[in-house]
């Protein structure tokens, strides 16, 4: 066998190479009818022109629900700043049991005193 080089890339798959000449492929397209769709969206029109009022109907509804989930939204985080509050309170009342000033006056903004 002797001496041989194969190269920087030996045991490597060069991709550019493997692929020249497989060109470009296309994916699957579905081709378009444009009368059907014509037809079809036509149609859709009609049924809403028809049954408005199920339209109607549905939008209140979905209106209704977004409407409600945003009111628990807020109900949820009004109940946590509540318990953030009481949590804060019950800390300031330990630690005015054990003596701490900061049950007293809370965060001070400079608990040393003006400089």
């Amino acid at each position: 066998m002797g001496n041989m080089y194969f190269g920087p890339n030996h045991g490597q798959i060069n991709i550019i190479q493997n692929n020249i000449h497989q060109g470009y492929r296309r994916s699957p397209r579905r081709t378009s009818h444009p009368i059907l769709t014509g037809i079809a969206v036509l149609f859709a029109i009609g049924l809403l022109i028809k049954f408005w009022w199920v339209v109607l109907m549905v939008l209140a509804i979905w209106i209704g629900v977004k409407a409600f989930r945003k009111w628990q939204h807020r109900q949820a985080l009004a109940e946590q700043e509540r318990a953030r509050i009481a949590a804060r309170a019950d800390m300031q009342n330990q630690a005015f049991l054990a003596g701490d000033p900061y049950g007293i006056y809370g965060y001070p903004q400079n608990p040393q005193g003006p400089l």
